[in-house]
């Protein structure tokens, strides 16, 4: 009697609660609306079975089933879409909510209340980071919602995190959040996958390779990757073509870059430095083994006057000295365009300097590349052991060693090439923005194979 007392009492208190927390019932989206992550998708449907089972199995079938699931990944990766698909599938009622909706401990037992009224339940919350990071303000939130999973109860709850570093050490333990479900930037196969589910909207022209369009989108989110494919076929409508073209697709990159052109005049001097700065940046990515040029603008933005786009010829970027000593002549070449062909460098070049100087400190003191300081313990050190030590003035001298000898030699690449850097900068002079196809077009010209 006691028993059906206190369920009813928490019955009614759970309506109560579920007024505020809105209980829904359906939510109309499958397994079947996201493109790849198989696995994934996969690791989740086990989860359904369970709980399908869950009623009829025996006890020990129960200890199985996680009382927290945490999805973690960079934005646009689908964290939400998948949580909400994983809901639809267990057709279970639901309460969702976001993180920054939660402000204190009271509202984790409202919200767990809410759940409870039910007889199984999934608690669904976005955007958990700000609520389960680790710092003071959020203590008491965390604590009491290690209290609240760690009841015997059918209340599912599942959560999305950008960094699951973060998130308190507390909750990632047994009876809290036991399952990980990681959604990692899509591999060439997921790419695939997307931009051949995309390209089924609109004929692409038989040109156009979905292999090579993979290749260019590495590093992209799968949100980034159908905006692009959407503003691709926007263009092939607007301009009238039959099939989606190479060029179409080029020119959806660049539109979906985030940063905004700003109409300026700008004078002929102005435009032609920002030429040849460009097209010395460009020259010496054509020495680079992975990385390949996008394309090239001249098209002044609020974050630069000019920019080579580029993307990455493999998918985890590890790096040799030898591709890291390139880095750092690219992130020179702009400047040192400048000196070669007008012998009065602008300020336009403070960027590349301070990210070369940044990358020498790399080479120097996290990659330990130099031969001549060796393999030096700088990182075990604080600023104040470093500071006025002989490893420090070492590295400091060094470092103006490295400056000068890498701008020599980015400065001999560039004569060497310097007809080649003359025609990229020219054609920028007349058209603003050269694509991938129109700069290699160039580099073969110069460079039979």
């Amino acid at each position: 009697m006691q028993k059906i007392v206190w369920r009813l009492g928490q019955i009614i208190m759970g309506y109560f609660w579920g007024i505020a927390f809105k209980i829904d019932a359906k939510m109309k989206v499958s397994f079947n609306d996201i493109i790849g992550y198989e696995s994934q998708k996969s690791d989740l449907a086990k989860i359904i079975r369970l709980l399908e089972l869950r009623s009829t199995s025996k006890c020990r079938l129960r200890q199985r089933i996680p009382k927290g699931i945490l999805i973690d990944g960079p934005k646009g990766t689908g964290k939400t879409l998948i949580a909400k698909a994983f809901i639809a599938e267990s057709k279970l009622p639901f309460i969702m909510i976001s993180g920054s909706e939660i402000n204190n401990a009271k509202d984790i037992k409202h919200l767990f209340l809410a759940a409870r009224a039910k007889e199984s339940c999934i608690i669904f919350i976005d955007e958990f980071d700000v609520m389960g990071k680790e710092n003071k303000n959020n203590e008491r939130i965390i604590a009491q919602l290690a209290y609240e999973m760690n009841k015997r109860d059918h209340v599912l709850v599942i959560a999305t995190t950008r960094n699951i570093k973060e998130i308190s050490s507390s909750l990632k333990r047994p009876k809290h959040f036991e399952m990980f479900v990681s959604m990692f930037l899509p591999d060439f196969d997921n790419r695939m996958q997307i931009i051949e589910y995309c390209c089924n909207k609109k004929r692409v022209d038989p040109s156009v390779s979905v292999k090579k369009l993979a290749k260019k989108l590495i590093g992209a989110s799968t949100l980034e990757i159908i905006k692009i494919m959407n503003m691709a076929i926007e263009i092939a409508e607007q301009k009238h073509h039959k099939n989606v073209l190479s060029k179409d697709f080029c020119e959806a990159q660049i539109n979906c870059d985030e940063a905004v052109p700003l109409r300026i005049n700008r004078t002929f001097i102005e435009k032609k430095a920002t030429a040849y700065h460009e097209a010395g940046h460009a020259i010496c990515v054509f020495l680079s083994q992975i990385k390949r040029i996008r394309d090239i603008s001249i098209i002044p933005t609020q974050e630069f006057f000019g920019r080579v786009a580029t993307y990455p010829l493999n998918e985890y970027g590890k790096m040799t000295k030898q591709d890291f000593e390139i880095e750092i002549m690219i992130s020179l070449a702009g400047r040192v365009a400048e000196d070669v062909f007008f012998n009065s460098p602008t300020s336009g070049a403070k960027g590349d300097l301070e990210k070369t100087t940044k990358l020498v400190k790399q080479y120097l003191t996290e990659f330990c590349f130099d031969e001549e300081i060796g393999i030096a313990p700088v990182s075990c050190l604080s600023l104040e052991q470093l500071a006025g030590s002989d490893l420090n003035n070492r590295l400091l001298n060094r470092s103006v060693d490295l400056m000068n000898l890498f701008y020599k030699r980015t400065k001999e690449y560039l004569l060497q090439n310097k007809t080649m850097l003359e025609e990229i900068a020219q054609n920028l002079l007349q058209k603003e923005v050269l694509s991938e196809e129109e700069v290699y077009a160039i580099y073969n010209k110069y460079n039979p194979k």
